[in-house]
């Protein structure tokens, strides 16, 4: 009765995990003596991994053998032991003030991408936008689709709180591409900022310092 119960419980339950080692714990659960069918019974992972830009960098050499890069590259045989798993969702971005850009998604992705070409999860990868000035083929997802995955872009955090000197919170500005969604916040929707930053870089403009003039004489209005 009581793994009857445990299973129409857990059978539409999605994890949410915010952490690699937990990762690899959810493929060793039953030899811990948790139930088996907490293992089996779920349907969806949430992964939320936001790790300093340095353990990103890891990813894109294969001789680092960090405790990251381990856990990571092995994905596709933690995921294998979860035979219900039908969807998979992965939030990433690193916590230092560097753009996103600077992270080889490709070798960060390709281990996770391989095991799920041969499989009918559901994926979405929720990647922060590229800056149209530094992306590149070989070293980003540039499609919005890849097998059975989907790769959906996003606004980095604007405001971040940062630990002084005298060991208190700071909330501090760092802005990111499209830097225009802030400085022209009310005359353009995020999505409308992006496809007019995206073309203005294109066309040699620094759109970058036309943002931080606007925000610096407050309210000013500018023709685009």
């Amino acid at each position: 009765m009581y793994d009857e119960v445990s299973k129409f419980r857990w059978r539409n339950v999605a994890l949410a995990i915010t952490d690699l080692s937990v990762l690899e714990k959810l493929g060793s659960m039953e030899k811990d003596g948790l139930p088996g069918v907490l293992r089996q019974g779920f349907r969806e992972v949430n992964l939320t991994l936001r790790m300093p830009l340095a353990s990103f960098q890891t990813f894109k050499k294969p001789e680092d053998d960090t405790e990251q890069v381990r856990i990571w590259t092995g994905i596709s045989s933690t995921l294998a032991k979860a035979p219900q798993l039908k969807g998979l969702s992965i939030w990433f971005d690193h916590a230092d003030a560097q753009i996103w850009s600077v992270v080889d998604e490709r070798a960060l992705l390709t281990p996770l991408l391989a095991y799920l070409s041969n499989t009918v999860i559901k994926s979405t990868l929720f990647l922060p936008m590229l800056h149209p000035v530094y992306e590149l083929p070989e070293r980003h997802l540039l499609n919005p689709t890849i097998g059975n995955a989907r790769v959906t872009r996003k606004l980095r955090q604007r405001w971040r709180g940062v630990v002084n000197c005298r060991g208190e919170t700071d909330v501090v500005y760092r802005p990111d591409y499209p830097y225009s969604v802030d400085a022209f916040d009310g005359y353009m929707t995020p999505g409308e900022a992006e496809v007019w930053e995206r073309g203005a870089w294109k066309d040699g403009i620094d759109v970058e310092a036309v943002a931080k003039e606007i925000r610096g004489f407050g309210n000013v209005q500018y023709a685009i």
